[in-house]
């Protein structure tokens, strides 16, 4: 298990350099992507115990059901599963993997706020101006015809 360990260890320490130089990405966004790697790698050695190159599409599945139990934001699993499917890239362009993983693992969609809805009265004002402000933030509602009341 300890050389399994090491591996990923290597493994995630060539990705983060590839990040880092080939693909130019800012110093906050490796260092995100190395935290979701170490949180991937440590799920996928504590449950399966496999090799980077062994992971299968369900083990993959599992940490995102993972992550949606320990009630992590759609946008986090969104970011995550975008860190994974990056490092299968960078294995499938080292040879390391000959197939993506990450194919058909589907992003998780992101919560919508629902807008507020106009009351009748609200309706009902026809061409006055006005504005409210609800939980999604505020709205303005205007009359485009120049001599309304």
């Amino acid at each position: 298990m300890a050389d399994i360990a090491k591996k990923w260890e290597k493994v995630r320490t060539d990705y983060a350099r590839y990040i880092r130089v080939e693909r130019r990405l800012s110093a906050n966004t490796v260092a995100a992507y190395k935290r979701d790697m170490e949180e991937f790698s440590h799920f996928i050695l504590r449950n399966y115990g496999v090799l980077p190159e062994q992971v299968e599409p369900t083990m993959i599945e599992r940490f995102m059901a993972w992550m949606y139990d320990k009630n992590r934001s759609s946008a986090s699993q969104a970011r995550r599963l975008s860190g994974i499917k990056s490092f299968y890239n960078f294995l499938l362009l080292s040879d390391k993997v000959e197939q993506l993983p990450t194919e058909h693992v589907d992003t998780p969609r992101r919560e919508r706020m629902l807008p507020d809805v106009l009351t009748v009265e609200e309706i009902d004002t026809g061409g006055r101006v006005f504005t409210t402000t609800g939980s999604g933030g505020n709205c303005f509602l205007g009359s485009h015809f120049p001599n309304s009341p």
